[in-house]
């Protein structure tokens, strides 16, 4: 009976470890969830940045073209197609660096919930052996 109250205060602090390790993944979560809305809104102002810039570099493109006398068609399109090309450069880019940093978040999120169960699964493990251990003391095998 001397070793019930061990193994039961070993059961316990498993049950709290759980406990804890639930509340810490559940916040670990709301922490990966803001991570992840910062991302997004970093990523839609970038964008919107790019919108704003392509169309003031455009009006600036055309005002220039018709202070200089210049029509809209020839090099002036070719001028106006170059703008385009080149914001559609910068949208591929800040999408590729939106889709990196967003691969790493979500690879450090699956780091964290590994150590987690692993965390879990050696309490558990430690509960077992102390049960067969004090199962062993009070049932040897002859």
């Amino acid at each position: 009976m001397g070793e019930f109250i061990p193994v039961a205060m070993m059961v316990q602090s498993t049950l709290q470890s759980n406990m804890k390790a639930k509340a810490e993944a559940r916040a670990q979560a709301e922490v990966q969830a803001q991570q992840r809305a910062a991302l997004d809104r970093d990523y839609a102002q970038a964008e919107q940045e790019r919108q704003d810039k392509l169309k003031r570099s455009q009006a600036a493109q055309r005002a220039a073209f018709a202070a200089a006398g210049i029509s809209g068609d020839g090099s002036g399109t070719a001028a106006m197609n170059s703008l385009l090309t080149d914001s559609e450069q910068e949208r591929s880019q800040l999408a590729a660096s939106y889709q990196d940093r967003l691969n790493s978040l979500d690879a450090s999120n699956r780091v964290n919930l590994l150590r987690q169960r692993e965390n879990n699964v050696n309490s558990l493990f430690n509960l077992a052996q102390t049960g067969i251990k004090t199962a062993q003391k009070y049932f040897p095998s002859n």
